[in-house]
């Protein structure tokens, strides 16, 4: 449409010939773009899509969050992280193409669906980034599941993770969306700053701070 508005323009025009010819050139540079489309894409471009994809469902202020009543299936793949996995001590051999487990319960957190009983304990609400909603842990050993385990379930643990939330996103959540459980929380805890990395704009910050922090696969007691 937008190319051809452009046309329609140049021939109102014509008689203006040499602003006429200039939107005609960039129109064919346009469309020349166009066509070059897969050559010019970008290296990281998602070109296969997997269930993680569907996962997740835009939010007009959270950006995304998870998708909820969803469960699926994903696997491990090191591959083009070899060095990180390496530098964090992850016994690739065994791991590769592990299957994982993911639940979203009826509010779309990552869990089990609550039941009377959890609602009727204290609740703790856990927010975070991957590292939370723990991307790489298959379902009932994820970090946060082992704390309220360690708390012999005398808590009930929400994880209020999402994949790539920064602090910025967890303000917004925490504010405007911590009745989701109709339920406040005797405290919170926040697990953050990876994220916050990513729009920090130093080159090289992120591999950097996986290589000299400790790789979440290895993240074996968190209390």
């Amino acid at each position: 449409m937008y190319i051809a508005c452009a046309l329609v323009v140049a021939a109102l025009l014509s008689k203006a010939s040499t602003l006429s010819y200039a939107l005609l050139c960039w129109c064919v540079i346009e469309l020349g773009l166009a066509a070059a489309n897969a050559d010019l894409r970008p290296q990281n471009t998602v070109t296969e899509v997997d269930p993680f994809d569907y996962a997740f469902i835009y939010h007009p202020l959270l950006q995304l969050v998870p998708r909820p009543n969803w469960h699926y299936k994903n696997r491990i793949d090191f591959r083009g992280r070899e060095d990180e996995a390496r530098a964090g001590g992850v016994d690739m051999a065994s791991l590769q193409g592990q299957e994982l487990t993911f639940s979203h319960n009826s509010m779309g957190l990552r869990g089990k669906e609550p039941t009377p009983v959890d609602l009727a304990r204290k609740v703790i609400f856990v927010y975070g980034g991957s590292t939370t909603y723990d991307v790489a842990v298959t379902q009932g050993e994820t970090w946060v599941e082992h704390l309220q385990a360690d708390l012999d379930n005398k808590y009930t643990v929400v994880n209020l993770g999402v994949v790539g939330h920064s602090t910025e996103e967890h303000l917004i959540d925490t504010a405007f969306y911590q009745s989701i459980i109709q339920k406040k929380p005797v405290c919170a805890m926040y697990y953050v700053g990876w994220n916050d990395a990513i729009n920090a704009h130093i080159g090289n910050l992120i591999a950097l701070m996986r290589i000299t922090i400790c790789s979440p696969w290895r993240f074996e007691n968190p209390t």
